[in-house]
């Protein structure tokens, strides 16, 4: 929700209306242009690479970074909660051919998936949130353009958004700081299980603590991945910093 939370506070900020505000403002379009954009950077044509390399020196970037595991695991409740959950009907056919299943608790849903389908159909194939990799971005091309290039950045972990949040709010005199998007990832008044062998349903969240470490190398999500130890090494740096934010780190 971090980088849909930033173009929404911006647009706010800056246009005054909650459409989120295009990075990629065409230069004929208008005489002013923007200070501040947000965008969500792709692993397709090194895009996060491509705007080190053609930014002006002038240019600070501030990129966020979350664990690829963390991100994994929130995605995996997003796309069950949100995608393949909430559609209507007792019984419902979501893409890849999975069978949902739901039934009222009382006052809650319960949504209930076989484990099997979601993890062959949903998981591995990386569909919709699920494929939205840290670790393609943050590439081999990613850090050599950071040394060639010495652009402005500054590296921050998305527990510190907030504290961005309000410093903008302030710069800007927008009061946004209610804005940012939950991070729960999952209604409050659902229950989400998957349906494991033996027939149990387990919670989501009890699932995930027993096999999200695991998912990446048993599915080998990672195939896209180069230059693993530097982000590592990059995400040592973010964390071991007070307030989990770096500034041009590649140049000590």
């Amino acid at each position: 929700g971090g980088g849909s939370s930033m173009k929404k506070i911006l647009a706010i900020c800056l246009g005054g209306s909650t459409k989120f505000v295009d990075p990629r403002i065409k230069l004929l379009d208008q005489l002013e242009m923007n200070k501040f954009n947000a965008r969500h950077v792709g692993t397709e044509k090194n895009d996060a690479a491509d705007l080190l390399r053609y930014s002006a020196r002038n240019v600070l970037f501030i990129m966020t970074y979350r664990d690829e595991t963390d991100r994994l695991g929130s995605a995996i409740k997003h796309v069950m909660g949100e995608r393949l959950c909430k559609n209507v009907g007792n019984v419902t056919k979501v893409p890849n051919g999975v069978t949902v299943h739901k039934r009222t608790e009382g006052n809650h849903m319960a949504c209930i998936i076989d484990e099997e389908e979601f993890v062959k159909k949903i998981i591995q194939p990386k569909m919709l949130e699920i494929g939205d990799s840290t670790l393609g971005t943050f590439s081999c091309r990613f850090h050599s353009s950071l040394e060639e290039y010495m652009p402005n950045l500054v590296m921050m972990s998305m527990n510190q958004l907030d504290g961005l949040f309000k410093l903008i709010s302030r710069k800007l005199s927008c009061p946004v700081e209610a804005l940012r998007l939950s991070s729960s990832a999952l209604a409050k008044n659902w229950d989400y299980y998957l349906r494991i062998k033996n027939g149990t349903e387990v919670e989501i969240n009890e699932w995930l603590g027993h096999k999200l470490n695991f998912l990446e190398s048993s599915l080998q999500l990672n195939q896209e991945a180069s230059c693993q130890g530097k982000t590592r090494q990059m995400e040592d740096r973010i964390l071991n910093c007070p307030n989990e934010a770096i500034y041009n780190f590649y140049q000590e």
